[in-house]
């Protein structure tokens, strides 16, 4: 597989569940059965059309159905036009279809919802012999949701890293369909995408999946309360050399708001201020480098790189020790019913990725804009950055399989996600919706327009991360990281003693992983 560390200079370009032992060996018996289950003996072509669209394609409020902007009509028209990668000549595509449903497997928040019925409603209209038929699920729920589905025999058409794990953590089990004989029988250019996530797609020489979207971290801040307080604007310059975490507790420290002993106004949040992700804020590395290219955590770093304690334990200290940053208790008091903390009001700094924008486009109550992250104070900008970048695979056990690679080739194709990703905040993995995606955000939040290249900037220089992109973070990171650093969060350990004490369990779960996860050196 190319290394994708070497990509990570291109100017290009969420997580959290341990299913239950039973569940998880069902899923070795299921894969044993999964032949069968994934040769079905129609042809799409000719199997039956239903006789009317299934209730969850419902029609999508008017606001969504909108069509894709003029400028989406820079992406290939066809992607059968140009060469696709090489697939290995004896491998088989497929060769039937049959009336069985399509069955996505998608989040099913407020937010995300019309968007996702305003393609389902386009695609069954372009493809009426196809029967789409999603499963919805809560977010915390869809990794276990994708094990009950595959345990039960007909696994997800469309999967993707919604909650903890990623395709590698499936196809590891040879539970995912490979696409390399249906990329090469329709031709399927994959020259539009972004190179460095086509190689992460792949998975020992095979594509396993197809890029979905981007979403760099960045720097939210309440433009209003910084006005307030006199306090200049962050940077939007990723390389500012006085943008420093030293800096950066400063200005919230100044943009905290206590009254009578409570606060009103914390200085900052993040969305990654606990767990492993809080360990990246320095530039820390967790695991081996290697994992960006085999897919596997093979051993346990941290204890030997500082950078990754300072980080946890940076972000504790924003709580705990400064009260610049809620506790998790004060900051589920503070979301209240609103549907995402930054949205109160009362957060004049908020850590989070781009993919935010379709929600924060509706704050009327104060202004807001986006900035660079500060980076560690010896470094000249932030060494270990970060972006959700996501795929979208094809279980083998899947009921239809050939209409589920027509449907992945929709919702991963210029219009799907024009629709799915652009409208709503995210950007594109193919690069003819990158300016689209600009000229569609500068026209939604005028503001913002000229902000937006520290999004686009941030992709320069951004990682995978081990959620997205490895096969075992998720079982090491919720049964050892995760417990562990919470402990760390809510100041009852320091983060230098923790990551160092947890090593024995940590090593131990790698190696658990490792043993029973199909890993070959």
């Amino acid at each position: 597989m190319a290394a994708l560390t070497s990509f990570n200079a291109q100017p290009v370009s969420r997580r959290r569940l341990l299913t239950g032992g039973l569940v998880l060996g069902s899923l070795f018996v299921a894969s044993c059965a999964q032949q069968a289950a994934s040769s079905p003996t129609a042809a799409s072509g000719t199997s039956a059309a239903p006789s009317s669209a299934p209730p969850t394609t419902s029609s999508a409020p008017a606001a969504s159905t909108a069509a894709p902007p003029a400028a989406t009509s820079a992406a290939p028209a066809a992607a059968s036009q140009a060469s696709p990668t090489a697939a290995p000549a004896a491998a088989s595509a497929p060769q039937a279809s049959n009336a069985a449903p399509v069955i996505p497997l998608w989040d099913s928040s407020t937010t995300s919802l019309p968007a996702q019925k305003t393609v389902l409603d386009n695609f069954q209209k372009q493809h009426p012999d196809i029967k789409v038929q999603p499963v919805y699920v809560p977010k915390d729920q869809y990794d276990q949701k994708a094990d009950l589905m595959v345990a039960a025999g007909n696994g997800p058409s469309i999967f993707f890293p919604d909650a903890s794990r990623c395709y590698r953590y499936y196809a590891a089990k040879g539970l995912i369909l490979n696409l390399d004989p249906l990329i090469a029988r329709d031709k399927y250019s994959l020259d539009d995408f972004v190179p460095n996530v086509v190689a992460g797609c792949k998975f020992k020489g095979s594509m396993m999946a197809l890029p979905k979207s981007q979403s760099p971290w960045v720097l939210f801040y309440n433009k209003t309360a910084f006005d307030k307080a006199k306090v200049p604007y962050p940077p939007s310059n990723w390389s500012d050399p006085s943008w420093t975490w030293d800096k950066f507790v400063d200005i919230a420290k100044s943009l905290t708001i206590t009254q009578n002993g409570r606060v009103t106004q914390f200085g900052t949040g993040s969305h990654f201020n606990s767990g492993w992700t809080a360990g990246w804020a320095f530039g820390g590395w967790w695991y081996n480098h290697d994992w960006l290219d085999t897919g596997w955590v093979t051993k346990y770093n941290a204890p030997d790189d500082p950078n990754v304690a300072l980080g946890v334990q940076y972000w504790a200290d924003m709580a705990n020790k400064y009260h610049v940053a809620p506790t998790a208790a004060e900051a589920q008091s503070v979301q209240a019913d609103v549907a995402e903390i930054f949205m109160t009001g009362r957060l004049a700094t908020w850590f989070v990725q781009v993919g935010r924008f379709g929600q924060y486009a509706k704050i009327k109550d104060f202004e807001w804009g986006i900035a660079a992250w500060p980076h560690n104070p010896k470094d000249k900008m932030p060494l270990h950055h970060g972006d959700w970048r996501d795929q979208d695979a094809i279980f083998k056990n899947t009921p239809n399989p050939e209409g589920s690679w027509e449907f992945l080739k929709y919702v991963d194709g210029p219009e799907g996600q024009q629709i799915l990703l652009v409208q709503q905040g995210d950007a594109s993995n193919r690069k003819s919706l990158q300016q689209p995606w600009i000229d569609y955000w500068s026209k939604q939040i005028p503001a913002l327009a000229d902000q937006l290249k520290v999004a686009t900037d941030a992709m320069t220089f951004d990682y995978f991360t081990p959620d997205n992109w490895s096969v075992n973070h998720s079982p090491i990171s919720d049964k050892v990281l995760k417990p562990a650093l919470d402990k760390v969060s809510i100041g009852q350990q320091t983060a230098a003693d923790t990551i160092k004490q947890i090593k024995p369990q940590v090593d131990a779960a790698i190696a658990d992983t490792l043993k029973t996860m199909g890993y070959q050196s």
